[in-house]
């Protein structure tokens, strides 16, 4: 039952994270300090009760391996568009494009 609650709460954590992107496309970047301050917030009050109330290790091993795929995925998804704008910029330099409409 408590594995099914941290899956429940990672299901939360993509939905939020979802909403912040429909935010950001509707309202533009001035909006996303004040998303991103209380999702921070959020995370670490919930994240302090689930602490402070007791655990197993399976659910300290499941928000580890929770942790460590979003953070990988953060960074492939980093270097991913790391290299689009680099072929952008390769392909501007040759000539091919002007470099403004990068």
């Amino acid at each position: 039952v408590e594995a099914l609650t941290l899956v429940g709460y990672m299901a939360l954590k993509l939905g939020f994270e979802e909403i912040g992107r429909v935010l950001a496309s509707r309202l533009g970047a001035d909006a996303m300090p004040c998303f991103m301050f209380v999702a921070s917030y959020c995370y670490e009050l919930n994240l302090c009760h689930t602490l402070a109330k007791g655990f197993s290790w399976l659910q300290f091993i499941e928000l580890l391996a929770f942790d460590a795929i979003e953070n990988g995925y953060h960074v492939w998804s980093l270097s991913r568009l790391w290299g689009e704008q680099q072929d952008v910029a390769d392909t501007a330099a040759r000539g091919r494009i002007s470099p403004w409409r990068c």
